[in-house]
């Protein structure tokens, strides 16, 4: 897709990367060695530099880079993990953008901002569906980019916060989670302090 200017322009590199994803207020083309160091490289209000009223939210906008150790196979194929853009990342960064949106057309200025280096995030993987024999993986990560500045343990993350458990739990944890979650998006009672 091409993305022309006000002059009929192509001004496609002045809005996406190669691969077609939105350039936001991340700092891009470090090494991973460097990219690993800096947490500040990660977008924190995700606004296009070059058009200030383009903004990106979840799988839309480009990642500075991976999020581990880049590893190519033995055949040439390039892995790169990118990092998680859908489910609860996206409802914070969707928050945060339409919360920036608001504040420029009433005040002219953006206040808020949260960057995948400080963001925290839960995922629930169902492996059936009742609240007596089922089970479930409930993954809880803080923060979702590693963040080896703040924690300089092996993993960049809060080892306090991050955790992983299966079994009876998790299925009741998708249930209570599936169910305000539907709360939340009819806007019921309280659904504004319920979290993406």
């Amino acid at each position: 897709m091409k993305y022309l200017g006000k002059n009929g322009e192509d001004v496609s590199e002045k809005m996406v990367n190669k691969a077609g994803f939105i350039l936001v207020d991340a700092i891009y083309g470090l090494p991973y060695e460097e990219l690993v160091k800096n947490p500040d490289a990660w977008p924190a209000v995700y606004q296009n530099p070059n058009y200030p009223n383009v903004f990106a939210a979840g799988i839309a906008f480009a990642p500075p880079g991976p999020i581990s150790v880049p590893h190519v196979t033995k055949n040439g194929t390039s892995i790169t993990a990118a990092p998680p853009r859908t489910g609860m990342v996206s409802g914070i960064i969707g928050r945060v953008v339409a919360k920036n949106i608001i504040d420029l057309v009433k005040h002219g200025r953006m206040t808020h901002k949260e960057r995948m280096t400080e963001m925290f995030a839960a995922c629930i993987a169902s492996m059936g569906s009742s609240l007596w024999d089922g089970s479930a993986a409930v993954i809880v990560i803080y923060p979702v980019v590693p963040d080896y500045r703040t924690y300089p343990n092996e993993d960049g993350r809060d080892l306090f916060v991050t955790h992983m458990e299966m079994g009876l739990s998790g299925a009741w944890m998708k249930w209570l989670i599936h169910h305000t979650f539907i709360h939340k998006l009819q806007a019921k009672f309280g659904w504004s302090i319920i979290p993406e």
